[in-house]
């Protein structure tokens, strides 16, 4: 996607009050290192992790 129109759709989620979850890569700096600097000081809202213990291994996914 065209990097002008993830601005336009993230304005409008922003003018609309919802609730969505953006991505940003960490070759995106100006947005990558100040979004990893907070999540260091911030203590999440909530946590979910999930055990997969299928075809004989197990997987651990943490939120």
């Amino acid at each position: 996607m065209h990097l002008g129109r993830n601005k336009q759709t993230t304005q409008m989620i922003i003018e609309s009050k919802n609730d969505y979850l953006i991505t940003v890569k960490a070759n995106q700096i100006k947005l990558f290192n100040p979004l990893k600097d907070l999540a260091k000081v911030e203590e999440p809202i909530s946590k979910y992790q999930e055990i997969d213990k299928s075809y004989g291994r197990q997987i651990s996914a943490k939120n």
